[in-house]
């Protein structure tokens, strides 16, 4: 493997699109629970794992290869921004902005999601986790963004000022420390102290981080034996799902989410490989990489989505999702088209231009 990972490589964004679909589908799938979709929607909340294991091993590459860079913080926290913040504070806004007026108008106001503050401060996990609930089913995905940024508030001086066996030795610590965290802050009142907390839910940031340092200082022989656990990862995870392992309870939540990111980085070193053509093939199909490509806009995006495509749809005469298959699956569907296509028009007229102005504002090392 190369010292360090440059340009847009297709696979990654397969694998994105393999993490948004599994969200989407736990959170769009609200028919009869039939064996194999019950078990598929239900696995859907660890997508977002693999997205944290990604998102570390991308953010730690592009730290590591600009430690010298004269404007490494400066051009780091202004990358960041042009990726994160214009989608995401124009989706908060169309939502607050209706409920503002109204509330200022006098008119009935549907419930409060809580203040407007803490969504746009990347700290609205944290405010889940005082009221120990989600409050709003357009704005709950956003505590998995405040858990990202609020680790790369501080992630980047790490990188600079920690000698590497240090930065790795805490990676480590982090990674084997959340799972039991998770089982020890369980909580059947509040689930959200051991889901949405950022102490528990860093494992797979800092798996990813692992295998952005291992690949960038040459660390073969612990790619090599990471990558050789693939498989044995998804034996393990297929017999877990086989035995309705997936559940809301200590045991599941301390040990699914690590393992879950733990075979997302044996897939990820995998595919870097370049031992594996087929299966670089199969997650580099065309279809994946664009979906890979717009997931963020879609995760902001597919519940609005969902809760516009059924209004439409009862007005229509579309019978409920709960009873019948048919429905369900015709919801499930049309949602997910018209959260494809909401993505693409964000993309193309929001995102992709803010993208345009990181070389410009921010350059990388060449």
């Amino acid at each position: 493997m190369s010292g360090g990972l440059r340009g847009h490589v297709p696979s990654l964004d397969g694998i994105r699109a393999l993490a948004i679909g599994m969200v989407m589908l736990a959170h769009l799938w609200q028919g009869p629970h039939l064996p194999v979709l019950r078990e598929l929607s239900r696995a859907g909340p660890y997508g977002v794992d693999v997205f944290f294991v990604l998102s570390g091993f991308l953010i730690t590459g592009i730290l590591l290869r600009n430690l010298n860079h004269p404007r490494y913080y400066r051009n780091f926290y202004i990358r960041r921004a042009l990726r994160i913040l214009p989608l995401y504070w124009c989706y908060l806004t169309l939502i607050f902005g209706p409920r503002i007026a109204l509330a200022l108008s006098g008119a009935p106001t549907p419930p409060s999601a809580g203040p407007p503050w803490v969504y746009y401060l990347f700290v609205s996990n944290l405010y889940f986790v005082s009221i120990a609930s989600f409050p709003d089913s357009l704005l709950d995905m956003t505590w998995s963004l405040c858990i990202e940024e609020q680790f790369y508030l501080i992630f980047p001086f790490l990188v600079a000022k920690l000698p590497r066996r240090a930065l790795v030795l805490g990676l480590v610590g982090v990674t084997l420390a959340a799972g039991p965290l998770r089982y020890l802050a369980y909580d059947p009142g509040n689930l959200l102290w051991a889901y949405v907390f950022p102490p528990m839910r860093s494992d797979g940031l800092a798996l990813g981080a692992l295998v952005a340092v291992a690949l960038h200082h040459r660390r073969d022989r612990l790619l090599g034996g990471l990558r050789l656990l693939l498989w044995p990862l998804s034996a393990a995870l297929g017999f877990l799902v086989a035995i309705d392992f997936l559940a809301s309870y200590p045991g599941p939540m301390a040990v699914m989410h690590t393992l879950v990111s733990a075979w997302t980085a044996a897939l990820l070193v995998a595919l870097l490989s370049g031992q594996h053509p087929r299966l670089d093939a199969i997650v580099s199909w065309a279809p994946l990489v664009l979906v890979g490509r717009i997931s963020y806009a879609m995760y902001l995006l597919h519940p609005a989505a969902y809760m516009v495509t059924s209004l439409i749809l009862r007005q229509l005469g579309v019978p409920g999702t709960e009873t019948s298959l048919a429905s369900a699956s015709a919801h499930l569907g049309i949602a997910s088209l018209a959260t494809v296509g909401m993505a693409i028009l964000t993309w193309r007229t929001l995102e992709e231009p803010a993208l345009r102005l990181k070389e410009s504002l921010a350059p990388n090392q060449p």
